[in-house]
């Protein structure tokens, strides 16, 4: 069993699949991880099927870089005929 640097997590058939869970705990600590170490984190979880595609979703969602690319690439203002030719 080995973890990459992409957090991509390499288990053999024999392997109990618990055993990513005391990988992760020698790579990591978790109660003091970055957000990036939690994102690799997850994604070995999610690799090894410990948790889902949502989940993983929840856990490496960044919101304060969504929200920040949001604020840079919305427009300026509205159009003042937006609500009008919404309602046509």
């Amino acid at each position: 069993m080995t973890i990459d640097g992409v957090g991509t997590y390499q288990a053999t058939a024999t392997q109990n699949p618990p055993a990513v869970y005391e990988e992760l705990s020698t790579n990591y600590d978790v109660r003091n991880a970055t957000f990036e170490e939690i994102v690799e984190i997850s994604n070995v979880l999610y690799n090894s099927g410990e948790i889902t595609l949502k989940e993983h979703a929840v856990i490496t969602f960044d919101f304060e870089r969504a929200t920040n690319n949001l604020k840079q690439n919305a427009p300026g203002t509205i159009s003042s005929d937006f609500i009008c030719t919404k309602r046509q």
